[in-house]
């Protein structure tokens, strides 16, 4: 018995079919949505880092990124320079 009213819903929706704007503007919605999806995605984590930073804190790096390291750290250079501007006052 149910089945013959799926039958006569796929009928009906075979039937009448809806105008190919209402298919343009849910698309263009679509669309929208995804690139405000892909914004968030990419600048929200970056604005938590950044208030981390403001706080005192450190960001977390990425997997396997270095970070900055202390200059009593095996690995470093002890002969290379400073890093940052040149000082140009001279």
């Amino acid at each position: 018995m149910s089945r013959n009213f799926h039958d006569l819903e796929d009928d009906l929706e075979r039937e009448f079919q809806p105008p190919p704007q209402i298919r343009e503007n849910v698309e263009a919605n679509l669309g929208v949505f995804r690139f405000i999806g892909n914004i968030v995605e990419l600048y929200i984590p970056r604005l938590f880092d950044l208030f981390v930073r403001m706080s005192g804190g450190e960001a977390p790096t990425e997997p396997g990124a270095k970070g900055p390291q202390p200059p009593d750290t095996p690995g470093s250079d002890p002969n290379r320079p400073p890093s940052g501007p040149p000082n140009l006052s001279a």
